[in-house]
């Protein structure tokens, strides 16, 4: 995410704050501006995100299919990359101390 703000931290700016994520950090950028990168949970987003849950009660067995193909991609990354440590959701000005 990019930002002119110069105040409020990611998790004032987060637009998506039920995605869980990790290793956020913040860039300054020419002009003022700031960049904020992180890691996203898949399996956050599979959870929250309106498109994935479309796919999971799809009519249509090739939908189901793409979901099925994802969750688990996303079990074997979450497996893989476990010791870069638990992902949290931020939400206001502080992380919450929930981890997945």
């Amino acid at each position: 995410m990019i930002t002119d703000d110069q105040i409020l931290g990611f998790a004032d700016i987060n637009p998506m704050p039920a995605v869980a994520c990790r290793d956020v950090r913040e860039h300054r950028l020419a002009g003022g501006q700031r960049a904020f990168l992180c890691q996203l949970s898949i399996a956050s987003s599979m959870d929250n995100v309106r498109v994935f849950q479309e796919l999971a009660h799809s009519q249509d067995p090739r939908n189901r299919a793409i979901y099925g193909k994802v969750l688990k991609n996303a079990a074997i990354l979450h497996v893989l990359t476990a010791r870069k440590g638990p992902y949290k959701l931020w939400h206001g000005t502080s992380p919450a101390a929930r981890a997945i």
